[in-house]
């Protein structure tokens, strides 16, 4: 095998587990066995009532939308919703807009950046986007008042006003941005409706045969009319209208009808006949209008109406084709859906639990059984986006019979369902049984509680009790909880669906993990430069944070672990928490950027961060609090010693993200004129021998203090000293502060364990404006849907650099530049290319930073996969991201990937990808990187990110045919090498990390060897129609591959899977597998390291290295180190019972017989951070 410097390598050994929950590692134990979630669901007529209390529209009269897709709702006071509806917040109530505007106020509008503008009797008012009162646009023209009976108005993009007012029949005024009154001009008799676009006014005029009239808004100059619909009487209420680049909208107030007219009409004494179309008619239906007050438009043409005696904003397409409603009081059940709908897509939730569902009223009926599908079937059938799910599922009516329901589940649980067996695993005595009763009112219960007694009594089933805007103390509610085992921690009373999640998920996660105790698990160790080795440890503290250790070991010349240098845990442990350096970035909400912002000195910004959209749903204590806590105070008196201002451990625990370490910039330079391809010769022509040598970097570069840098679930990124072990500083990425509240129980003396900065942060030396700088880049794993970057050329002082996040809950994204200034982007409002964001899901896909030829140019991205999305939601993770790092992280190109309908679940990219570069293998002819990855289903794809053929091209080589049956998902990175045959090949193995334990006739998993013998040409390898197994040779009927074979493939045992990427060394591929203990599933299984041939596939030998889960294997200095779950010392033994390695606690140390001089110089070569490509 040739020599490839694998870009995305680097010199630490980097084990990490890939485990897809907030609970034990798999290999554990108990923690493997998924609990079983069975949520019944009242669905009797009660659960229809609207839901009364805080901010309520009522009678909507106009509509505006903002850029970021805002929307903005006169009503009982102007109100804003976010694109999707959800409400935000009210922006001024009824009476304050009243007093501003001299009483009267009819209508609302927007300018470009979101301010407010309200018209009422005496004047128009700009508001800002918060509600903040900024200035009056008043006036008048000689002896005329220009606010004289005030009618509509409307704002252009830069905040020039144009309103309606009984001045000269009805006349039409115009102000500046400045409040200054311009012009006023006469529009007609009784003109009504006014709108602007794209430097033309439009107006309604309703008398005199209804019509359409413009003028230029440069200067109020009269452009032309038209009659509506031809004829002079055909509408004869237009009184709002709406202009976008589709078209002109009107309404017919009387009729209940919107019409549409193109901006192309004849527009002298003309006409359009007929509309382009017309909607609706007197009703409550989706396309019905009872009196249509207001309309707006967003800037992907869709139109939004006021819907006055309805109640709601309906939103239509340009096409006047109904898209959904919003504002209306939600109804019992659509909270509740809203709470079971987010339950089923928390990925640490639906992968330590199955879930089903019944629904019951006067009888019950099973909708969903409880299984490792259920949770995506749940969520499908929320948007009935599948044929499988009735929309009557959800539709309230009948009595509230609990005595059906629980029978129902009695029979479902014990296995005397005909045809349907019970989802209890009883090889599992460890697995946890929940039925979650969710309810509004009083059920008939005459045997209800008896068959929760008897559930637990025979099954050791817990019947959880949810009153949901049902009264406190309710004596069944009680009863039910007593005999169902869940007293005291049930009956849970809620009135809102956020509170209701937040209790509910605690529970949920709390009650999973209640019984698992385990030792000190190893999530990943390092070796650094220096020959010494980094690892992460954690303890599992139950309904508490868990405690995180960072250690730092000396290597012993043969490769075996020396000693302790230091523990970062420990020594974050003496610093004071006032003497924390821990800084964030939330200038959105008022507070400034410094080394130490993160601090109560900033309460009233940081509560308001922490918890957005609502922040006052907590207090000044409960803000304070977990601000102390996050920094290091056991502000909820964890320990139970009624303290809550002593010291708690401040460390979290270092879960899967991977540290890197960072010291002076050393990346390789070269001068070659034959070698100018490669990004040495780029750094050569940039001068980057200066940038080495300089004082750029806090002083001299050449002396940079060598820091690591890691992510913890504490929710921040740490940058340790590595000489000493000492935190200098810690970032909360701005994409963190709204989930730090999840750490908050419900139950006193506890705290929640969540994910935080999870992803593993990378680092590169790149070159742009200039300047070379080092930039830090990480996602935020399983901790949240984004990425943040920082520069810490200095690393005493970092700066800010980007940070992006997909707001799945408020259907929006965020983007904060280097100003630290947050934009927002509604999805319903047309996203921007360069911030679409939509599809990143679960951040766990590790970037990687490459130079990509850009015109005549070279520009510096970051590619990474969409994420994961736990198989489950389809509307983001399948994707493949190309971002521009000089340009604050903006979309240069979002890849979609396909995703296979019928194998069950939901495609994404959770895994990092690979570049090959001409600085890794010679072969590389080209400018840039050729992108090899795997997604979830198991297809590998290529991207073209190179110089030739066309930039972003992409095929799929291959197609594993993952189903959840067979179990052949993909999580980890790829492994490429370069054959002795010349061609490029890829490593990979598979296995659902997110069910580790399950054990089923139906999976067959696989380690794959393809070739890709076009390389380093991009060209299709086979085709959409030609990369099914079939071309790969089976390894299993004993031949290796021939030449015109893709590759080879074998055939895991029953039930085995792969648990890390596939580690390469000479000639040979190492996969970490693991089989489940069959006969005792609540104990941890066995890991094996196999051995196989790179181009043949045969399998050398096999290395047993005990109980729990393997990492991947990492090569050094002709050493395998893999960390495992097991604790223990012991031999390790390859098949023929040779002692070869030994295992001290968690991390294993092999020295495998052919590593021997032999095999020559073929090797692979792994690089360094500091030439991380």
């Amino acid at each position: 095998m040739k020599t490839l410097r694998v870009l995305f390598s680097s010199l630490f050994l980097i084990l990490t587990f890939s485990v897809e929950a907030k609970s034990p590692p798999p290999g554990t134990g108990k923690a493997d066995v998924p609990a079983n979630i069975y949520i019944m669901l009242d669905t009797s007529g009660s659960m229809s009532r609207r839901i009364t209390g805080g901010v309520q529209m009522s009678y909507p009269s106009d509509v505006a939308v903002c850029p970021n897709g805002d929307v903005i709702v006169l009503s009982n006071g102007v109100i804003k919703f976010d694109s999707a509806g959800n409400l935000i917040k009210l922006i001024i109530s009824n009476a304050a807009a009243n007093s501003l505007a001299g009483g009267g106020v009819s209508e609302v509008d927007v300018d470009g950046n979101c301010n407010i503008y309200i018209r009422g009797n005496e004047r128009t008012v700009r508001l800002d986007s918060d509600g903040n009162f900024v200035r009056n646009f008043q006036g008048n023209l000689g002896s005329s008042s220009a606010n004289f009976y005030s009618r509509n108005m409307a704002v252009d993009p830069s905040g020039n006003v144009y309103a309606l007012n009984n001045w000269m029949s009805t006349g039409i005024c115009k102000w500046n941005s400045s409040g200054v009154l311009q012009t006023c001009v006469q529009c007609g008799e009784d003109c009504k409706g006014i709108a602007y676009y794209n430097g033309k006014v439009y107006a309604s005029e309703t008398r005199r045969g209804p019509k359409i009239k413009n003028w230029r808004a440069s200067d109020m100059r009269p452009k032309g009319w038209f009659y509506l619909d031809g004829s002079p009487w055909s509408n004869r209420y237009p009184f709002d209208m709406t202009v976008n680049a589709s078209g002109i909208y009107v309404n017919d107030y009387y009729r209940n009808k919107i019409q549409k007219y193109p901006l192309n009409c004849q527009w002298d004494d003309g006409g359009c006949a007929p509309p382009d179309w017309e909607v609706g008619s007197y009703g409550t239906g989706n396309s019905q209008f009872r009196y249509p007050a207001g309309l707006g438009s967003d800037s992907a043409g869709n139109v939004y109406v006021a819907d006055n005696y309805n109640q709601v904003i309906k939103k239509f397409d340009s096409n006047g084709n109904y898209l959904k409603s919003f504002g209306a009081s939600p109804t019992r059940m659509s909270e509740a859906k809203k709470v079971i709908k987010k339950l089923v897509d928390t990925i640490d939730l639906t992968t330590s639990a199955n879930f089903g569902l019944q629904t019951w009223s006067g009888s019950a009926t099973q909708r969903v059984e409880v299984s490792s599908e259920g949770a995506s079937k749940i969520f499908k059938s929320m948007d009935k986006s599948d044929a499988l799910y009735s929309p009557s599922w959800y539709t309230p009516s009948g009595t509230t019979n609990l005595d059906r329901s629980m029978q129902e589940a009695y029979d479902y649980f014990m296995g005397n369902k005909p045809g349907v067996a019970s989802p209890i695993n009883t090889g599992a005595s460890c697995q946890k049984n929940f039925l979650i009763v969710v309810s509004d009112g009083v059920w008939r219960d005459t045997k209800a509680s008896k068959l929760a007694e008897a559930l637990y009594d025979q099954k050791g089933i817990v019947t959880f009790v949810i009153g949901f805007h049902a009264s406190g103390g309710n004596n069944n509610y009680i009863k039910l909880a007593k005999a169902g085992h869940s007293w005291p921690d049930s009956p849970l009373y809620s009135d809102n669906w956020q509170h209701l999640y937040q209790t509910l998920s605690d529970y949920i996660r709390s009650a999973i993990s209640s019984r698992l105790t385990f030792s000190a698990p190893v999530i990943m160790p390092n070796i650094s430069s220096g020959n010494h080795i980094f690892q992460s440890t954690f303890t599992l503290k139950n309904s508490h944070q868990w405690q995180g250790q960072l250690s730092k070991y000396r290597l012993t010349a043969d490769g075996q672990v020396g000693d302790l240098q230091w523990d970062a845990g420990a020594k974050l442990n003496y610093k004071s928490e006032s003497s924390r350096q821990i800084w964030t970035i939330a200038n959105h909400h008022g507070v400034s950027t410094s080394m130490n912002n993160f601090n109560t000195s900033n309460l009233a910004g940081l509560k308001e961060a922490l918890w957005e959209p609502f922040p006052s749903d907590a207090s000044d204590t409960k803000a304070t609090n977990l601000i102390n806590f996050i920094r290091g105070i056991d502000a909820y008196d964890e320990n139970t010693n009624n303290n809550t201002t002593e010291k708690r451990w401040k460390l979290g625990d270092i879960y899967n993200s991977k540290l890197s370490v960072v010291g002076a910039p050393k990346a390789k330079i070269g001068n070659s004129s034959s070698n100018t391809n490669t990004v040495a010769y780029y750094r050569y022509q940039n001068d980057y021998s200066r940038f080495k040598t300089g004082s750029t970097c806090g002083g001299s570069c050449a002396t940079r203090k060598e820091l690591v840098y890691v992510g913890a679930n504490d929710g921040m990124l740490h940058a340790f000293d590595s000489g000493d072990g000492e935190e200098l500083w810690a970032f909360v990425p701005p994409n963190m502060l709204q989930s730090l509240k999840d750490m908050v129980s419900v139950k006193a003396n506890s705290s929640n364990s969540i994910y935080g900065v999870d992803g593993t942060p990378v680092v590169k030396d790149i070159f742009y404006d200039n300047k070379w700088r080092t930039v830090l880049l990480s996602g935020m794993g399983k901790g949240g849907k984004g990425y943040f970057a920082l520069d810490i050329t200095n690393p005493t002082t970092p700066q800010f650099l980007f940070g992006f996040q997909n707001n799945t809950t408020a259907s929006s994204i965020y983007h904060w530049d280097e100003n630290g200034t947050r934009s927002t982007f509604g999805y319903g409002a047309g996203i921007p290319a360069e911030y679409d964001y939509s599809k990143v899901g679960y951040a766990t896909s590790t970037p990687t930073i490459v130079a990509m030829p850009s015109g005549t140019g070279t520009k510096w991205v970051a590619v990474f996969g969409a994420g994961n999305n736990a198989g489950i939601n389809n509307t983001y993770g399948s994707a493949v991201y190309i971002i521009d790092l000089e340009n604050k992280g903006k979309v240069l190109k979002r890849i979609d990937l396909t995703d296979t309908a019928s194998n069950g679940f939901s495609n994404a990219v959770p895994a990092s990808i690979v570049a090959i570069t001409p600085d890794t293998t010679s072969k590389a002819n080209y400018k840039g990187a050729m992108i090899y990855l795997a997604d979830l289903e198991s297809k590998q794809w290529k991207i073209n990110l190179t110089d030739k053929d066309t930039l972003y091209e992409f095929t799929p080589i291959f197609d594993a045919e993952a189903t959840l049956d067979n179990d052949r998902m993909e999580f980890f990175q790829v492994t490429p090498t370069i054959g002795n045959d010349g061609s490029l090949w890829t490593f990979y193995g598979t296995g659902n990390q997110q069910k580790v334990q399950r054990i089923d006739n139906d999976i067959n998993n696989r380690v794959f060897g393809i070739k890709d013998n076009k390389f380093p040409l991009y060209s299709s390898v086979n085709g959409l129609n030609n990369t099914a197994q079939s071309v790969l040779r089976n390894r299993s009927l004993g031949a290796c591959p021939s030449s015109t074979d893709m590759g080879w493939y074998v055939n895991l045992g029953a039930n085995e899977r792969v648990t890390g990427k596939l580690a390469i060394f000479n000639t040979l591929v190492y996969s970490s597998e693991y089989l489940p203990n069959n006969s005792r599933i609540c104990f941890p299984g066995k890991a094996t390291l196999s051995e196989y041939s790179m181009a043949c596939g045969s399998k050398s030998s096999s290395f047993e290295l005990g109980e729990g889960i393997a990492t991947g294997a990492v090569i050094f200095n002709k050493k395998i180190y893999v960390g495992i779950t097991g604790e223990g010392s012991s031999d390790i033994k390859d098949d023929q019972g040779n002692v070869v390695g030994k295992k001290t606690n968690n991390l294993i140390v092999i020295t495998p017989s052919s590593s021997g001089a032999a095999l020559g110089d073929r090797k692979i070569t792994q690089e360094s951070w500091r030439e991380i490509y």
